[in-house]
């Protein structure tokens, strides 16, 4: 859901006999069978035969905006792809078409539990620790 400083309908609505949000503010909302998000407020979700996120296809009317999810055999997500492609102009304002990837590799303990995350370059992006009421995360 985008976040929104003014909206002129502030009213939450719920599917009936759920905790499923129909609407929020001017953004709607549905879901697949398993109760997993596929439509938020234009945004659309995708998901494997698992019910995994494999792809979020982002409506922005400037910029097309894409993630892929790729998990290991045990189901935990272990790569994020991030493709922009955008319009720009170059050389005499002639449009040229602007396409970037961004990645993050996750990386788990034996337990399942993530301990680090890694980008397209192997920089560190964010790194877990586990304490035994806690997480918390050093960046």
């Amino acid at each position: 859901m985008k976040n929104r400083l003014k909206s002129n309908d502030d009213t939450l609505r719920y599917y009936s006999g759920t905790n499923r949000l129909k609407t929020a503010y001017a953004d709607s909302f549905a879901y697949n069978g398993d109760g997993a998000a596929t439509f938020v407020g234009g945004d659309v979700y995708e998901y494997n035969w698992k019910n995994r996120l494999e792809h979020i296809d982002v409506n922005d009317s400037y910029i097309d905006h894409d993630f892929f999810y790729d998990y290991d055999y045990q189901g935990l997500r272990v790569r994020k792809e991030e493709k922009t492609v955008d319009e720009v102009f170059g050389l005499r304002g002639k449009p040229v078409i602007d396409i970037r990837y961004n990645y993050t590799y996750y990386f788990y303990d034996a337990s399942g539990r993530l301990l680090c995350e890694y980008d397209k370059n192997k920089n560190l992006k964010r790194k877990f620790v586990y304490l035994p009421s806690a997480v918390i995360q050093i960046s």
